[in-house]
């Protein structure tokens, strides 16, 4: 379960950089909640770096919100 969220997370930073869309910030959560719940500082160590590096090269709200909104729908 842990491999799926690491691919989620992985694969759609990469596209959120490159392709610049912000659907895929949507499968960015998704992973990042699947990845730090069960694994909680394995996830941590994945999951934090990717986000520094997608905040240094895409700052738009429209990326940010939808990676918020599953975040805080994960810990609830």
């Amino acid at each position: 379960m842990t491999a799926i969220g690491g691919a989620l997370v992985t694969g759609a930073w990469v596209r959120i950089t490159r392709a610049k869309r912000w659907r895929y910030a949507w499968l960015f959560g998704i992973g990042a909640v699947i990845v730090v719940l069960p694994r909680p500082f394995e996830g941590l160590v994945l999951v934090v770096p990717a986000l520094i590096a997608l905040g240094m090269a895409n700052r738009t709200a429209r990326v940010w919100l939808p990676i918020a909104l599953t975040g805080v729908a994960g810990a609830s």
